[in-house]
Formats: C-alpha cells, structure tokens, sequence
C-alpha cells in the first residue's frame, strides 16, 4: 500500500497545516454542516449536533441523510425547524416530505395488515439473535480480510410460545485468539434447530453466519440452515408500515426503541453503541488493557448485547399488541 499512502500524503500535510492554522486562530470558523464533504456528512453531523446540545430535537439537521446544499438553502432561507419548510422546498427528497408530513400527523402511521402479513408466518419457539462485532483495518486473527467483522459475542433471548417466560443464553469470546470455532459450537447449542431466528437488519447476521461458514466450511450447511430461518424484524419499520416522526426518518433499533418501549434505554448502560463495544473487547481481550477492569467491562459488553435482543422481544410484542389485540 505505499504508493497508495504516498499519493494522499500531500493532502495529509496540507489538511494538518489548515488544522494547526485553525486552531491558532481567534475566531471560530463556520462548523455548519454545510460545509462538510458529503461522505463524511454523517459523522459531522453527530459531532455538530453534540457542540450544539441545546438544539431543538426536530432542527433541520435531523432531517434523515441531508446534502450539505439542501442544508445550505435551508440557513440560507431562515428555516431552523423541520415543521416549518414547505413540503414542496426545491432539494427535499421523498423520505424528507414524508419526515416532515409525520412531523404534522403526529400520530402514529400504522398499516396493520402489511405488519399482520408479517407476523403469521413466524413461528415459535422465536430465538432473537444478536452478534457483536470487531473489525480493524489489522485483521486480528488468520485468514481475514481488513475491516472485516469478526463476531465476538452474541445474545439469544429464547420464547417457547406466546407469553412463555424469556430464557436467556449469551457468549462472549474471552481468549486472544479466534473466537469463531467456540462461537459456532456454543450456538448450534443455544439456537435449536426449528423455529423463527429474529435479527435487526438481516444482511449483518446473514453475512457473518456465512463469513463463520467459510473460515469453518464443515459448519456452512449449518449456518445455511439458520439463515434459512431468519427473520428481519426491521422489515415494517424499514418499509413504513409503522411510521413515527419521533423515529427521525431512521427505522434503527435505537431510533425505534425509546419510542415504543421509552422504559428501556441505552441511555442506562455504560456500554451505549457497537463501536464502544467493539474497542473495548479489542483492547481488553486482544491488547491486555484494562485488566483491571477485565470482568466489569465483559459484564457491561454482556448486558449492552442483551438489550438489543431484549428490545427485539418488546417491539416484535408491541406490533403484535398492536395488530392483534387492539
């Protein structure tokens, strides 16, 4: 990779010199997004919202996946609140009208036959599965690509049949080595060999199941066969047939959650996002740092996976409350 390093490293020491000439000087400069670089949008905006906590929830700069022109017009024009921009705004995409038409509804959109369709074919007993990832541009271990996910950890929330009590079944790697091999066998252990596995964005479970397959090819017929039983729960909040403009135009598991289940939340855990999580067993497990805190952190990596299969229980009994009960 050292022609590729050498081509960018001019703009590196370019990009520094502005930095340092920022830093030294006495005003600060215009952070609004509409100067960011599209690509980094994303990051930028969680870092100009956090600068700017005081900020209203539902400001122009939480409309879903914004350009920095349309963000520009908008400062440009005066409007500081999503509610007030004319539906019909010149750079407003379909997904941001729709935003902005929850914002007036207020209520719930709920297209309860879509959801109901969607519901009955799934099958008991349900497992709701969730992996933790690491990745780094260094693989950690043989045979991996850069930034490739190595799953480290999951948690499975078992129900038998509709009202039977939650059982609980986790693991987490705690050796510096592959975790793939004990992952796989203590799975085939927890994920029984019927009924609905229940993930949140299926392509994510999908493709580490078949990633563990090929550094374990004696194991891909079976995880062929979990991913044959696998169901996107994201699927009515992704395709809208439950929308909320409490949801900010996102249908993430962290957008969705504190709006239908507000009592629980991330917000309680020490361990609140998958990046946190991922550098904290990396440096714990694989760089020995930490070691003092070794078991309280595998604790709190332990409870932060078991909240997002936990909140999948929840929202998959809430649209069912919801579709056949109401």
């Amino acid at each position: 990779v050292t022609d590729k390093v050498s081509e960018v490293f001019p703009d590196v020491e370019n990009n520094v010199s502005k930095a340092l000439a920022i830093m030294k000087s006495s005003t600060r400069p215009d952070i609004s997004p509409r100067h960011a670089e599209q690509r980094h949008m994303k990051d930028w905006l969680k870092i100009f919202l956090n600068l700017h906590l005081d900020s209203d929830p539902y400001s122009i700069y939480r409309l879903s996946g914004p350009k920095r022109d349309l963000l520009g017009e908008l400062e440009d024009q005066g409007y500081e609140l999503m509610k007030d921009v004319p539906n019909d705004f010149e750079g407003l995409h379909k997904k941001h009208q729709r935003q902005i038409e929850l914002m007036r509804i207020g209520d719930p959109v709920i297209q309860k036959e879509k959801i109901r369709e969607f519901l009955e074919p799934i099958k008991y007993p349900l497992y709701f599965l969730d992996y933790e990832t690491t990745a780094g541009v260094v693989p950690l271990v043989d045979g991996m690509r850069p930034w490739q996910q190595l799953p480290i950890q999951y948690s499975i929330h078992v129900q038998n049949e509709p009202g039977a009590e939650l059982i609980h079944k986790e693991f987490i790697h705690t050796e510096k080595s592959n975790p793939s091999e004990k992952l796989i066998d203590q799975l085939q252990q927890d994920i029984g060999t019927d009924g609905t596995i229940l993930v949140w964005y299926e392509p994510f479970e999908k493709g580490r199941n078949i990633e563990l397959g090929l550094v374990l090819p004696e194991q891909m017929d079976f995880v062929k066969e979990v991913n044959e039983r696998v169901v996107d729960l994201m699927i009515p909040f992704k395709k809208g047939w439950y929308e909320d403009y409490r949801f900010r135009g996102s249908s993430s598991i962290k957008a969705v959650l504190p709006v239908l289940i507000p009592e629980l939340s991330y917000e309680d855990l020490e361990v609140q996002d998958g990046l946190t999580a991922q550098r904290l067993w990396t440096e714990t497990i694989f760089l020995g740092k930490n070691q003092a805190d070794k078991d309280k952190l595998l604790d709190d990596l332990l409870a932060y996976c078991k909240l997002d299969t936990l909140a999948m229980v929840e929202i998959f009994s809430k649209l069912n409350d919801i579709v056949f009960h109401r």
